[in-house]
This record gives structure tokens, sequence and C-alpha cells, in this order.
């Protein structure tokens, strides 16, 4: 069955052509899949009931959706304890992680191919090679940080600033200031709102803009100690496409945080996410939850390749957008260890919606 998402783009029932190896840990598949559930059933977020718009005319369900969910957490956790307990296989070999074996998921999961709408693309100068969608990859880096200011790191990051008035209502300072001015120093002693915003650290400039693009970071303090920092939230001016990320107007404010977490509106009920299983993108377009497998040639080598993930993030990039999502790559110390990982990943791939047969 097909489904028309406008004037070109559809959804098929459709496996891809080659057999890939599928290259991917997913020892922590679960826990994504119990975050994802836990949100489904207990928040109020109109997320938990919206398929998306790409599948509102497809035989998709959400019931379908968290069915998928539910059997990946029966199956990891079988696997988890044949594990522990050295179960072999039929051959005599260790037991494995069947979710992380294409045969296991050719047998127990429906296929269906995601066309974007290259007209979408073509919005915003992307040129959509047919059958793909447009990836991009983030990642989870560790930045040196400092608890005060030093010659090297000398940009702070903040908490979120207080309401000017709570009893009247009045603008918070979060919304009055870009980018630009918070690097300026309007937080700073002096500055227009001195002592508004508190403190949580000191980066490199560079680092406070990759920490913003990024969402999440590692902090490594000077004694050897590291914290998550995580969204707090923003000055609550908008994500303008095509302007390099240094002009952008947008400020992060960030906050301490125990673990990596996806998408949500409050803390309490934002979803855990794993490096290397988890894709970002528009959520009102893909719907949350979905498990997708990533299709592509490896660019060197030419051979197929795929790696599986839960749809359970997104970010001010993503809004409207129907033909791009974004991959959790991996923790990395150094950047350019995450640029030449992410090389290895094209630029266009085929994309899958795996559905519990």
């Amino acid at each position: 069955m097909s489904a028309l998402l406008g004037s070109e783009a559809e959804i098929k029932k459709r496996m891809p052509n080659k057999t890939p190896a599928l290259e991917v840990n997913v020892k922590n598949l679960d826990i994504i899949s119990l975050s994802c559930l836990d949100f489904f059933n207990k928040s109020k977020d109109p997320a938990t009931k919206d398929i998306g718009v790409s599948f509102l005319n497809s035989e998709i369900t959400q019931e379908s959706v968290v069915k998928t969910l539910e059997y990946i957490v029966k199956i990891q956790n079988e696997d988890h304890e044949h594990i522990k307990i050295g179960k072999k296989q039929v051959d005599g070999s260790p037991w494995v992680y069947r979710m992380s074996k294409y045969w296991f998921l050719s047998q127990n999961f429906d296929f269906y191919r995601i066309n974007a709408n290259p007209a979408d693309a073509k919005v915003n100068n992307v040129v959509l090679p047919a059958g793909t969608l447009l990836v991009t990859k983030y990642a989870i880096f560790e930045m040196d940080i400092s608890k005060n200011q030093t010659k090297k790191n000398n940009t702070e990051i903040y908490a979120l600033p207080e309401w000017i008035n709570p009893n009247l209502g009045l603008p918070q300072y979060r919304m009055r200031y870009t980018k630009q001015q918070i690097f300026d120093g309007v937080y700073r002693a002096n500055g227009l709102a001195a002592g508004k915003a508190k403190e949580l650290g000191f980066l490199t400039k560079a680092d406070v803009e990759l920490a913003m693009l990024q969402g999440t970071f590692i902090g490594r303090f000077e004694n050897g100690s590291k914290k998550f920092f995580g969204v707090a939230g923003t000055n609550d001016f908008p994500y303008e496409k095509g302007l390099k990320h240094s002009l952008q107007k947008r400020y992060i404010y960030f906050k301490e945080i125990d673990n990596i977490y996806g998408y949500g509106k409050t803390i309490n009920e934002k979803i855990n996410i794993e490096p290397g299983l988890t894709f970002a993108g528009d959520v009102s377009q893909f719907g949350l939850g979905k498990l997708m497998l990533m299709y592509y040639e490896d660019p060197v080598h030419k051979v197929a390749n795929a790696k599986i993930g839960i749809l359970a993030d997104t970010g001010s990039a993503f809004a409207d957008n129907s033909y791009h999502l974004d991959y959790l790559l991996g923790t990395y110390k150094n950047p350019n260890t995450f640029y030449k990982e992410a090389d290895k990943i094209p630029k266009f791939c085929e994309f899958y919606l795996l559905i519990k047969k």
C-alpha cells in the first residue's frame, strides 16, 4: 500500500534492494523504547497520539508503533538474559542481540520505504535524489569547562534567567536578548542585565557555539569530574534557515542533567536517548517512537550498510521539514574524530520505517 504525501512523495511497503551489513550496537535499544512508551502513557503532549503528517494516509497507525516498541522491549529483555547466562546459538557461538541482525528484522518486521516530497526540499535549495532523505549527523561532545573564567575558557554558559516580575507576568530576561548581546556581556558586571543569569561554567566561545548546535554536552572540569549539560530553554528567537550558525540570534540556556535526553517539553517528560540509536527530526511530520532503518552504500567500498534507531529527538532546524533526519552518531572527545566518522555516511540515504508484523 502507498500513500501520497504531497505532489510526489509516498510511503511504500518495500525492502532495500540489497541485503545490508547492519552496523550498530543495539544493547541499549530497549532504553529508548521504554522511554518512548512511558512518554506515550504519561504525557499529555499531543505528540503522544500524532502519527505524523507523513503517515496520515498510510496504513501505519499509532497502535502499530506502540506494539513495535513493546516487541523491541520483549526481544531485548530475552536477549539480555540469554547473554547474561551464556546461552549459545544453534551453531554453538555466543548469543547475540537479535535486533542487530538483518535476517531477524526482515523476518519479524514490515519495511516501509519513506520518500520525502522533493518539492519540500527544493524550497530550501536542497536537491533531493529520488527515494532518499537528507541526513545530517550530531553528537555528544566532551568539552573542557572551567568553574571560573580563564584565558582559554572565557565564554559563559548560563542557566535560564528568572522573571523580571513574576507577579505582573512581565517578559523574562531570556526573551529580551540575542546571542550576540549575551556574548557581548549583557549579563556580566556593568551589563544591562548584570547578574540576572547564573553562570554554570566557562568554555571557549567555539565550544559554546558547538554546544548550542548539538544541544547536549559533557563538561570535563579541571579536577577530572564530568557533568552532563542539556538545553533548559532558549531566548525564543527563531532559528533562521540558511543563516550561518554563528550569526543566528537564537541562544540556548543550559542546565545540569543526569542523562542524555531527546524530545520532551518538560524535564519530567523528556525521552532518554542513546548515541548510535537515535534519530532527530520534525515530530509533526514523522511522529515519535518510529523504528527506522537507514540504508546506504559505503562511499569508499561501495557495499550496502545500514543502521537502525528510533525517532526520539527534535530541534528548531526541523520545523516544517519532511525530508531531513539527524542521526546521533556517538560521543566524542574530538570534533575531528566525529567529522571523520560522519563522512562515512552519505549526505542522502534511503529510510525505512519498521513495523512489527
